[in-house]
């Protein structure tokens, strides 16, 4: 207001839809875990909310938004009789190990360690800890054929007792890198102690490395 010139804003309402073009939360962190559930349990997505939330380890409130996105954005539909079904699988899949490693994976890394004896994995005492090899000790296990470099493990708070078991030392250039657990639901799969496959191969997919 500077005379002689007055000028006045008035609100009215946007003439084009924004909410359309809005961020998904999918492939976000929060949104990662949900899809990992899914990925992993088939037939979760028709559970209750409650339900999905608990095996995917986040809020309740978060749920509802997935499913929100995900029919958004045609990778779920319902059907007729009020079930919910995930479609495109495969791109799903493919997505969810691309945004695993740039979104998720890094905010689950607890640290950096190193053992004295580099073979240590192979007679590692696991059994009596909430621990799962991930990444290439794994893939060791499954197929006898990779020599793992980079120890990865997936655990769940407290680790102290893992870590003085296996004499293992904290070392933040250290080839031992050790996870926080994202789930909340058992692993159907004939190795116990190995994560879900998916998270396997996202691992591995993460390190870049050609073998």
């Amino acid at each position: 207001n500077e005379p002689p010139l007055f000028i006045f804003l008035k609100g009215n309402k946007l003439i084009h839809d924004y909410h359309v073009n809005r961020p998904t939360r999918t492939f976000q962190p929060a949104g990662l875990q949900v899809l990992f559930a899914f990925l992993c349990n088939p037939g979760l997505e028709n559970a209750p909310y409650r339900e999905i939330a608990k095996k995917a380890d986040v809020a309740l409130g978060t749920v509802g938004w997935i499913i929100y996105d995900l029919r958004r954005l045609n990778y779920l539909i319902e059907t007729k009789i009020r079930k919910r079904k995930l479609t495109q699988k495969e791109d799903l899949l493919n997505r969810w190990v691309t945004a695993y490693p740039e979104q998720l994976r890094p905010k689950m890394i607890m640290g950096f360690y190193t053992a004295d004896n580099l073979g240590w994995w192979k007679n590692a005492e696991i059994e009596n800890f909430n621990v799962f090899w991930g990444g290439e000790v794994a893939a060791a296990w499954l197929t006898e054929y990779l020599k793992p470099q980079k120890i990865t493990i997936y655990a769940n708070q407290p680790i102290s007792r893992f870590l003085m078991r296996n004499k293992i030392k904290k070392d933040p250039n250290g080839d031992i890198e050790i996870l926080r657990v994202f789930w909340n639901f058992e692993v159907d799969w004939h190795k116990k102690k190995v994560v879900p496959p998916l998270l396997i191969y996202a691992d591995l997919l993460a390190t870049g490395d050609a073998r």
